[in-house]
Formats: C-alpha cells, sequence, structure tokens
C-alpha cells in the first residue's frame, strides 16, 4: 500500500511538472532587448552601456557553468574511489557559481547629470516593485515547489540509507531470502529471511552536500530576484520600457536556470534510487521439496508494487532529464535574446541578408 502512494504522488507530480511546462513556458515569446531600445540618441548611450553588461555577465555565467561540468568531471576522475559525489552533487554546485557571477557583476543603473541634461525630466513610477512583476509567472512559484519536493525526497532517502563497508551512507538494508532451510535429504524445507544492503543509495553521503547547495542555491537565487526588482530604476523617462525589459530578462534567467539546475540535479539521485529499488524488488526463492546440491539455486521472483516503483523513479528521472535540458535551452536562448536573436530587427537584418 506504502508503493502504491509514492507511485501516485510521483505520477501526480509528473502530470502537474508536465501541465506546468505547457501553460507557463512552451507558449511563450522571448522580450527582445534589442527592439526595446530606446529611439532617443541621448537616452541610448546609458542603453548600449547596460546592454554590454548584460552580454557580458551571462556569457561569463554560462562560460563558467561549462567550466564547472569539465571541472567536475576531471575532479571524479581524479578521485574515483568518492563514489562519483562530485558529479552527483555538480548540478546544484555550478548553478551556485553561476547565480554568484549574476550576483557579483550588478547592471549599470544610475544616469549621470550629463545624460539627464542640467534640466532633463526624470521619471519615477509610484507603484512598488515586486519579484512577480518582472520574469515568468512561475518564477518564483516553480522553483519553490521543485525545492521542497525535492527536499522531502532527499531526505527521506537519507534516514532511509545505511553505511557501507567504509562507514558512509550510501547503501539501503533490506529483507531478502538470503539461503534456505534443508533437511538431512537436502530437501528444501523452508526459506530463510534474512537483511541484505543495496546500492550506491543516495543517502546522507550524497544528499548532506547536495541540500547544503540547494539551499545556498535557493537562497542566492530568491536574493538576486529582489535585488533585480530593487534596483533603482533609470530616471529617463525615454528609458523606462528597456528598464522593464532588462529587469524581465534578468528574471528569466535566474528562474528557468534554478528550475533547469534543480530537475538536473534531481536526476542522478532518481537513477539511483530506481536502481537499488529495483534490485530489492527480486528474491531467489526456492521451492519447498527442491532437492539441493552444489549448484542449486532459487527462482527470481519480482516484487510487482516494487518493479512499478522502480519504473516509476527511472520514468520521473527521464522526464526531469527532459525538463531540465528544455529549460537550459530556454535559458540560452534567453542569454541569445539579448544579442539580438530573435528580435524583429534581427529578423530583419537576416531575411534581408538572405
Amino acid at each position: 500500500m506504502s508503493n502504491l502512494i509514492l507511485i501516485v504522488a510521483l505520477l501526480g507530480f509528473a502530470v502537474v511538472l508536465l501541465v506546468l511546462l505547457r501553460i507557463g513556458l512552451l507558449p511563450h515569446r522571448r522580450i527582445s532587448v534589442i527592439d526595446a531600445m530606446p529611439v532617443k540618441e541621448a537616452d541610448r548611450a546609458l542603453a548600449e552601456r547596460i546592454l554590454r553588461a548584460l552580454r557580458a555577465r551571462n556569457l561569463s555565467a554560462l562560460i563558467l557553468g561549462v567550466i564547472g561540468v569539465v571541472a567536475a568531471v576531471l575532479i571524479h576522475q581524479a578521485f574515483i574511489t568518492s563514489g562519483g559525489l562530485v558529479l552527483v552533487a555538480a548540478p546544484a554546485g555550478i548553478w551556485v557559481l553561476v547565480v554568484l557571477v549574476l550576483l557579483c557583476w550588478p547592471i549599470p543603473f544610475e544616469a549621470s547629470e550629463r545624460q539627464l541634461g542640467e534640466k532633463g525630466p526624470a521619471s519615477a513610477s509610484l507603484v512598488p516593485r515586486t519579484t512577480r512583476m518582472f520574469g515568468p509567472a512561475w518564477g518564483l512559484v516553480v522553483p519553490i515547489v521543485l525545492f521542497s519536493v525535492a527536499l522531502v525526497g532527499i531526505l527521506g532517502a537519507g534516514v532511509l540509507s545505511s553505511v557501507d563497508d567504509r562507514g558512509r551512507y550510501r547503501q539501503i538494508d533490506y529483507q531478502t531470502v538470503t539461503s534456505s532451510v534443508v533437511d538431512g535429504n537436502m530437501i528444501v524445507t523452508d526459506n530463510l529471511v534474512g537483511q541484505a544492503s543495496a546500492g550506491p543509495f543516495p543517502g546522507w553521503y550524497y544528499t548532506v552536500p547536495v541540500v547544503v547547495l540547494l539551499v545556498a542555491g535557493l537562497g542566492l537565487t530568491l536574493f538576486a530576484l529582489f535585488g533585480n526588482a530593487r534596483r533603482p530604476s533609470l530616471r529617463n523617462p525615454g528609458l523606462a520600457e528597456f528598464d522593464h525589459v532588462v529587469r524581465t530578462h534578468n528574471g528569466y534567467v535566474l528562474s528557468s536556470g534554478f528550475s533547469a539546475f534543480l530537475c538536473l540535479q534531481m536526476v542522478p539521485l532518481l537513477s539511483m534510487a530506481a536502481t537499488v529499488v529495483y534490485t530489492m524488488a527480486s528474491n531467489h526463492i526456492y521451492t519447498v521439496g527442491q532437492k539441493m546440491d552444489d549448484g542449486s539455486t532459487g527462482g527470481v521472483v519480482y516484487d510487482p508494487w516494487q518493479v512499478a516503483f522502480a519504473w516509476s523513479l527511472g520514468g520521473l528521472a527521464v522526464l526531469l532529464l527532459i525538463v531540465g535540458i528544455l529549460l537550459l535551452g530556454y535559458l540560452v536562448a534567453w542569454v541569445a535574446v539579448a544579442y539580438g536573436a530573435g528580435s524583429k530587427k534581427w529578423q530583419r537584418r537576416v531575411g534581408a541578408s538572405a
């Protein structure tokens, strides 16, 4: 019954994730920063400076992410006895590095008196800005829900874990048929149930560093989203639309980036859990009355509920991998749009050159 509840919960989570992806992400058209550039020459100088900073910080964050992937692989190969800890925690660690770049590289916001003009007009909105005003509607809800579900699953796996031969919590103990009871004529009279262990399992050895990195990533992302909303507005009236588009751009980059790396972070943990649960589903059952000899073994019998649970975990891992890759593509597309890809002006140039 417990396996049935878990299977239903996994399937429900997968359906909700697909619905959110279809409604909130796929139909959206990206807003081009290029198209929002001000027309007046007096406003363009500051806008171009902001655009250069936006391009540089986004590109640097992407390059750092790629370097993080390569570094994780090299560190894993150098410390192969670590049980793949670096690779397992790599997605969350890479996102922490990426969001740190975005936080430590501020976007210029204050116009100089020369740019405003000695008696130039200034504008200021009286509407309090919030993080929900910039970026996707799901920008806060989906990452927090994904984080909460992931945290519950990670902590649950940690509680169930047990130590391996090196004292690391990366195994899980379970009951299975370990041998048979035979009489004096070597005839099987009963099956003997005992303790066994399987791994690698996403126990505390993996989940503690992952949780620390995920909490850090969530905190930094929320801080960055809050800072994006509270950053002082551009005072030039002609830059109001451009300012709003830049904030929206940052909101989408942060929300889609954290969601992508959070999905990818769950893939190795779910894959390990699915493999272990499938191993636990099999039992070598001896037939009562069977004549035992040196080569006798029990017949393999699978628990259908555990098999279904293992396939559900594996299916969810594949789904999160696909969603994570889609969100990564979405993130790269938002970075590319700052270079003009997807803008009306860029499309006109491509059409003219063709």
